[in-house]
């Protein structure tokens, strides 16, 4: 089976990242990559280190539908999918957060929804800093095991996208860490209902780096727990899980680096009973089209790893 597969939005990071992805396998076939801003341009010539004969497209929705993709993924801004979907005839993945609250759409967060994903028509995408924070609290709130929560998070500047703004314009980020909607993130809200737990806080921060998250997760506890007893937790909820690593070290931005894994390490209790736990992913692999890749497999009946190792 070949999966004819349509990009829209293919010239930014999260875009191009899924070209790359995919490019190389021999099972999927890109049958077209729609940008409005590079339509006609070889992917080489806006990404030069990339060796691509690919070029960029700008076909309408209807004529996405006549190239019959069996998938296309929305890799556009917030507002484009609420439309596009009910255009577009084949299954969606939108990496936007325009359906994540939406009855129509599967949550793509394997970890939580496997099964759901695999019969489902449309997915929506998880956000970078949500996927983070939500793997590193997760087995403590199913066991329910705190009390608060506070998620402090640092990510690159592509989480930002390439259309201008100020957290992605050098001369803001540059020898500079910028926080940024410090309690109004849309994050904080997708992180509370798929984590189902409402007592927590998030704060993101912007620093001088082009890709990776390193999520600090501090877990005001219900009661005294052993560190080695939360690792055990730990290792015990993710020992199927393929993209999920935990690790007896503080875990880096490196580790996670051009991969789909999140590494969980840390697990440290402090006198005031507070478990303090360290997540990293990449925000453009695990965080954004690795992801989306992985829920494409489980759409399919592929092995989940498929094009992701």
């Amino acid at each position: 089976m070949t999966i004819r597969i349509g990009i829209i939005g293919a010239s930014g990071y999260t875009g191009f990242e899924l070209v790359k992805l995919l490019e190389s396998r021999k099972d999927v076939s890109l049958v077209c990559l729609n940008s409005e801003t590079s339509s006609g341009t070889s992917v080489k010539d806006l990404y030069p280190e990339y060796n691509s004969n690919l070029s960029f497209t700008n076909y309408s929705l209807e004529e996405i539908n006549d190239l019959a993709p069996d998938i296309v993924f929305l890799a556009m801004g917030d507002g484009f999918a609420e439309s596009a979907r009910n255009i577009l005839k084949c299954k969606i993945i939108d990496l936007s957060k325009d359906l994540r609250f939406s009855r129509d759409a599967i949550y793509g967060l394997p970890e939580l929804h496997r099964e759901q994903i695999k019969t489902a028509p449309i997915v929506a995408n998880p956000g970078c800093y949500a996927t983070g924070c939500i793997l590193s609290a997760l087995p403590i709130v199913k066991n329910e095991l705190s009390e608060r929560i506070i998620f402090d998070c640092k990510s690159g500047y592509s989480g930002a996208g390439r259309k201008p703004s100020y957290n992605n314009n050098p001369k803001n980020y540059s020898d500079n860490v910028l926080p940024y909607k410090i309690t109004t993130h849309p994050h904080r809200t997708e992180i509370q209902k798929y984590l189902g737990f409402d007592i927590l806080s998030f704060t993101p921060h912007v620093v001088p780096l082009f890709r990776g998250i390193l999520c600090t997760t501090h877990i005001i506890l219900k009661k005294t727990i052993q560190t080695d007893d939360v690792i055990r937790l730990y290792q015990e909820f993710y020992q199927n899980e393929p993209f999920v690593k935990i690790v007896n070290y503080l875990p880096e931005i490196h580790d996670t680096l051009r991969n789909n894994y999140c590494c969980i390490g840390g697990f440290e209790v402090d006198e005031c009973n507070q478990l303090v736990i360290i997540a990293t992913l990449d925000n453009l692999r695990k965080g954004a089209s690795g992801q989306a890749i992985q829920n494409m497999n489980l759409m399919f009946g592929l092995e989940e790893t498929e094009g992701l190792l």
